[in-house]
């Protein structure tokens, strides 16, 4: 692939993570933090929550970005931080957070600082910065921050596949929509393998059959709980 520009640039890096070549992390971050052009920062921004670890998160210059990001930069990073499986995203969370008060960014922040504290239950959906800073504070001190996160615990694909196929069940014995998007796509992306079915589409005992298929596929696979991956690549 010849690359001329930006957007071919984040194009080659995306082919080669999803090759399991994480050497272009570097390129990425320096992407990432350069670019002036929204689109690119977009899918950096994407890119990276996929990819990071915990280290790359600890380094605050890695997202220097953050600094003078857009209203859509903000929002993009605030929506894709679940990806990042990562209690290090949290922070960056609660910085942004001051910063887009008020505003739909601030509604996407609290969406997934909840996804990691499970808050909302506990504290309202009401509770403002220094409520939900100050209990991030407490409960970390009780999570092990080595390992990869998604909602109330450690990673692993089984647990996305249970959550999926309870929508999927429901959806079809209630005639309903398949409302579930942030699952399976989570569950492709970790995998490298597209989930067979699409947001909002009716479902039919073909496509649970389908559904079934492609989990039945990935168990055949080896997947360590509490492990980032990344299209199958242990990150």
């Amino acid at each position: 692939m010849q690359v001329q520009d930006e957007k071919d640039c984040i194009l080659l890096i995306a082919e080669l993570l999803k090759k399991g070549d994480f050497s272009v992390k570097n390129l990425l971050i320096d992407l990432m933090n350069t670019t002036k052009d929204d689109a690119v920062l977009n899918l950096c921004i994407r890119l990276f929550c996929s990819v990071c670890t915990h280290e790359d998160l600890e380094n605050p210059q890695n997202l220097n970005f953050l600094a003078n990001v857009s209203e859509l930069g903000a929002l993009t990073f605030a929506s894709s931080a679940i990806n990042s499986l990562s209690y290090e995203v949290i922070p960056y969370l609660l910085a942004l957070w001051e910063d887009w008060e008020d505003t739909d960014v601030a509604v996407a922040i609290r969406d997934s600082l909840d996804s990691y504290l499970d808050y909302y239950d506990v504290l309202g959906e009401e509770a403002d910065l220094d409520e939900v800073g100050q209990y991030y504070l407490d409960k970390v001190q009780s999570v092990d921050k080595r390992l990869y996160y998604y909602e109330k615990g450690p990673i692993f694909l089984g647990d996305l596949t249970k959550i999926i196929f309870q929508r999927l069940y429901m959806a079809a014995n209630q005639k309903e929509r398949f409302a579930l998007f942030i699952q399976p796509s989570l569950l492709s992306v970790l995998s490298g393998y597209h989930f067979p079915l699409e947001y909002g589409q009716e479902v039919s005992e073909q496509d649970l059959r389908k559904a079934q298929e492609f989990v039945d596929f990935l168990a055949q696979k080896e997947w360590k709980k509490s492990t980032k991956y990344f299209y199958g690549y242990n990150l």
